[in-house]
Order: structure tokens, then C-alpha cells, then sequence
């Protein structure tokens, strides 16, 4: 819709462009009176080792709820099943006979029952929430190339 509406074309992009989040969100406030909208199907090849695959869908699942504009969370369900894991992390270029990955791995070997997540931006929230011009104006110790301290 994006590519359409704008003549921008993203289709090969692996994620949502900044561009293309405020797109979305104004589309979804005028069509849909919302300022929350997910972006879900993102292409197989965005996803992580760990993430859960719909092979025949050829999406990872997972989807970005944008808000006013901006990616505030990032909610994907996992994998969990061992052979399916064992596969993805060969796949990335993982050494599953790693002593690191040996307890990651027994969990699923065992039985991990199906799990995601929400990895939430709080200060991502509270800067559009109240209508800050930047989220460093959120945080109380903000970080960039310049500042690491404190």
C-alpha cells in the first residue's frame, strides 16, 4: 500500500522504513479513526534464528505495533520446537554443538511449550503519548554518539 500510495518502492526491504511506519499510521488513523495499528507478515528473510516461521505463508511471525507514527513494540512468537531450532540456527550460521547453546537447547529438546513476547519502548510510548519532539526528551539518561555518560 505504501509503495502504491507513495511511489517509494520497499518491497525488498526486510523491515519497515521510518517513512513507511508514519504512512501506515496516518493511513490507519484517517481509515480506521486509530492511532495503534500492527504491521504483521514481515518476509521469512527478516526473521531470527529464533523466531517462528509460516513456511508456506513465507512470513515470520511477528508483528510492530506502530503508534502515531512509530514502532513502540515488537511482538514475536518463538520457536519452539527442537528439530525446527536446530535447523534455523544452521541455518544462521550457528554451531549448535556449542557449550553455550547446550542448556538453550535442552529446553526445547524437553518440551517448550509455544511462547512470544512483546519487547515494548516505554519512552517511544511516553514521547508520542505526550507529544515530545525527540525520545531523548523521555529518558532520563539519554545515550548517543556523544553522550555515554551518565
Amino acid at each position: 500500500m505504501y509503495t502504491k500510495a507513495t511511489k517509494t518502492d520497499t518491497t525488498q526491504e526486510k523491515d519497515l522504513i521510518p517513512d513507511e511506519e508514519r504512512w501506515i499510521s496516518d493511513h490507519a488513523r484517517k481509515e480506521l479513526g486509530s492511532d495503534l495499528v500492527f504491521a504483521i507478515e514481515f518476509p521469512i528473510e527478516a526473521g531470527k534464528f529464533y523466531h517462528k516461521m509460516d513456511r508456506e505463508r513465507g512470513v515470520v511471525m511477528w508483528g510492530d505495533l506502530l503508534f502515531r507514527g512509530l514502532e513502540i513494540a515488537t511482538c514475536p512468537l518463538r520457536e519452539n520446537d527442537y528439530e525446527t531450532m536446530i535447523e534455523q540456527m544452521k541455518n544462521a550460521g550457528l554451531d549448535v554443538s556449542h557449550e553455550g547453546f547446550k542448556y538453550y537447547l535442552q529446553a526445547f529438546k524437553y518440551g517448550l511449550p509455544q511462547h512470544g513476547g512483546c519487547g515494548f519502548g516505554i519512552d517511544r510510548l511516553v514521547e508520542k503519548t505526550i507529544g515530545l519532539n525527540n525520545v531523548k526528551e523521555a529518558v532520563l539518561f539519554p545515550r548517543d554518539i556523544n553522550r555515554l555518560t551518565p
